[in-house]
């Protein structure tokens, strides 16, 4: 039944291109692809990228590059995430930040970090809107933090120990020249306090302001106070921030949306690793009135998983390491071939199983086919899966096979396709005969 489910859910979605008819895709299911946005997307084999204990996994928002601790020791050390923003990692000597490049496939250790057994992780996360990755912990006690951009590969130092406050937020990031910090002060409706470190001169300096209950927020460029609009059901601009006079003002530069997500959902359901679209781990979305297509279950191991924002790349976390998964979105022309040759292997393998059934049957009976009348009950001991034989033309009845005066030219029974025949002769050989061209996809969906 979940095999029927998964072929109608990719009909649904391949039929929006006018492609193949759901009676096809139902007789011929494709291993590893799903349906998204009206597009087929297929998963390809997982590889192992790192091997050690790691981290949950940060994308950065142009899905550049993940970042990850890891240990190459892997002995399993580091725990899950915390539920809240932002981890805690039981990081060792032996462990270190890795940066994994998607576009050349290069996975460095980042050189520069505290070496000590008593160095713990408290927060990695990519600054939104911008290219660098913020790290903050304590050694022996002492906070730190550290701002790194890979393509300058330069890094800053911040100095936490000079810090206005202890519990500030690292969420902000103007320019490139200051990194902005706020810290909400007298609860609900009261001021905000914004600690500024100046990267150049490796100072500090602390704003109070009357935001009015409002949060603060950066699209890598400017900073904004913001608050939830519920006309637009998302937050808007209530003033903007000037880092050099350290004032609340009017809106001048239009806060640009930066924030990215996943065109496709993963998750880890008991272990196997789960790609796909419409799904929520319990039930089935509805669009338009038809079932969500079924995703794409590989069998693991995983702790967590993910996507990069681009959609190129799903990955995957478990005791042995981090897991690249590659997703491609097909063409038009790309699915086509690749359902021709899904629906020529399938009719093969069907082909073969029936042929095989046939021989031993008849090895059985003094070298007699079956009667025609009942030959598919006759040969189901001898199969693996009786519906293997459905949409098997048999066209012998129950000659003598030893009779036959040339066998590898008798035809015993044909699995006809769309695309071609799969042939099995009466010696048990199975021969594929491609249908002339002008038979296509679309033109098979039409009547």
């Amino acid at each position: 039944m979940r095999i029927q489910a998964l072929m109608c859910c990719l009909a649904a979605g391949v039929l929006a291109l006018g492609q193949v008819p759901t009676d096809l895709l139902l007789q011929y299911p494709v291993p590893n692809l799903f349906v998204s946005g009206g597009k087929a997307v297929y998963v390809l084999p997982p590889r192992q990228v790192f091997f050690g204990s790691v981290s949950p996994v940060e994308v950065r928002d142009d899905s550049q590059y993940l970042a990850f601790i890891g240990d190459q020791d892997g002995n399993q050390s580091i725990p899950d995430p915390s539920p809240y923003r932002g981890y805690t990692f039981n990081v060792g000597p032996q462990k270190a930040l890795y940066l994994l490049n998607l576009a050349s496939g290069e996975t460095v250790r980042l050189a520069g970090l505290p070496d000590s057994d008593n160095f713990v992780i408290s927060d990695l996360h990519w600054l939104t809107g911008s290219k660098e990755l913020y790290l903050s912990g304590y050694k022996n006690e002492d906070a730190f933090a550290i701002l790194y951009e890979p393509e300058s590969k330069r890094l800053v130092d911040i100095r936490m120990a000079d810090a206005p406050a202890k519990n500030i937020l690292p969420l902000l990031v103007a320019g490139q020249d200051a990194v902005v910090f706020f810290e909400p002060i007298g609860g609900k409706g009261g001021t905000t306090q914004l600690s500024i470190y100046s990267i150049a001169g490796r100072t500090w300096k602390t704003v109070q302001l009357d935001a009015n209950g409002a949060s603060f927020y950066s699209d890598g460029q400017h900073i904004y106070s913001v608050a939830y609009d519920r006309e637009i059901d998302d937050i808007r601009a209530i003033q903007e921030f000037d880092v050099a006079s350290g004032r609340l003002g009017p809106v001048v530069h239009p806060m640009h949306e930066v924030q990215k997500y996943p065109p496709y959902n993963v998750w880890v359901d008991k272990g196997n690793v789960i790609i796909g679209e419409g799904w929520d781990g319990q039930q089935f979305s509805k669009t338009e009135g038809r079932p969500a297509n079924i995703p794409v279950r590989i069998p693991a191991e995983a702790f967590w998983a993910g996507c990069t924002n681009d959609g190129r790349f799903a990955y995957s976390v478990d005791r042995s390491g981090l897991n690249l998964i590659p997703l491609k979105a097909l063409t038009d022309a790309e699915f086509e071939a690749l359902f021709r040759d899904n629906v020529r292997n399938q009719a093969m393998r069907r082909a073969k199983q029936v042929a095989t059934a046939m021989m031993i049957y008849g090895s059985d009976y003094d070298d007699l086919l079956p009667p025609v009348d009942d030959w598919q009950s006759r040969i189901d001991p001898y199969m693996k899966n009786r519906e293997l034989a459905n949409g098997f033309v048999y066209l012998l009845n129950g000659d003598d096979l030893s009779k036959i005066s040339d066998p590898s030219n008798t035809t015993l029974g044909v699995v006809d396709t769309p695309f071609g025949s799969a042939t099995v002769r009466a010696d048990g050989s199975v021969v594929w005969k491609d249908r002339p061209k002008t038979a296509t996809l679309r033109s098979i969906g039409q009547d």
